[in-house]
């Protein structure tokens, strides 16, 4: 394997190694969550790496027959959803405890399958993201004592 190769799979794998992302304020009326009832989610990450990311888009996944829909008039539900770049701010590299949440408003999920024990219901992962090495050049180019010139000679008694 190459050097590019290792940069690649590293790069491929960021958000899985670096990226952070939490579900928190679910919200539905009444007691129990009850099948076919509208629940309002939201989302949040962090970024632990050294890696600006910038048009991150996330997938909101359904699962075990749940479906998902955005926050438009125009919203249906659906299996899945992918949000759109510039829908979700910059994940600023190495602020892992530094969650981003989203400006807009919630999300929304509705399950369709009655669940006797806890079931997932709905996933969220990073669809796509760009970058650029600015903050590793611009913020990891350090002082290195190691590289250096020395000059040497001999001297003589005067």
């Amino acid at each position: 394997m190459t050097a590019l190769d290792d940069v690649y799979e590293d790069i491929k794998n960021y958000p899985s190694t670096y990226v952070t992302i939490e579900i928190y304020d679910v919200d539905w009326d009444g007691v129990a969550l009850n099948d076919e009832e509208d629940v309002e989610i939201r989302f949040r990450a962090s970024n632990r790496g050294m890696l600006t990311m910038t048009d991150v888009t996330f997938t909101v996944e359904g699962l075990n027959g749940t479906l998902v829909k955005g926050n438009g008039a125009a919203a249906q539900y659906a299996s899945s959803l992918t949000t759109s770049p510039g829908f979700f701010p910059t994940l600023p590299a190495h602020h892992e405890d530094d969650l981003v949440t989203w400006a807009t408003g919630p999300l929304f999920f509705k399950p369709t399958r009655v669940a006797t024990t806890a079931t997932d219901l709905v996933r969220v992962s990073v669809a796509g993201w760009s970058s650029s090495w600015d903050h590793v050049f611009d913020n990891h180019t350090e002082a290195d004592p190691n590289a250096n010139a020395v000059y040497s000679h001999t001297v003589a008694v005067a």
